[in-house]
């Protein structure tokens, strides 16, 4: 048998996206669109200071991604009482 790499452990590297997502410790299992997101939200921002000719349309990117990702977190949250219903 060949020896396969091992898949990584569930990380929580998201660039900016803690900044105003106000995850809780119990919303700390990223799936893997969560986790695609925040890596390409890392990259962009990473390109967008190495390129300043495309550094608006790459920081564009990386707020989308945020966006995104803070959408499925919210997504996940189990859903609350919004109130009394009348």
């Amino acid at each position: 048998m060949s020896a396969s790499p091992t898949p990584q452990p569930q990380q929580q590297d998201d660039p900016g996206a803690g900044d105003s997502s106000g995850a809780s410790p119990a919303q700390q299992q990223a799936n893997p669109l969560q986790q695609t997101l925040a890596q390409l939200a890392k990259v962009f921002e990473q390109m967008a200071q190495q390129n300043p000719l495309v550094q608006g349309e790459l920081m564009e990117a990386r707020t989308a991604c945020v966006k995104a990702l803070q959408k499925t977190m919210m997504a996940g949250r189990p859903q609350q009482p919004q109130g009394p219903s009348q």
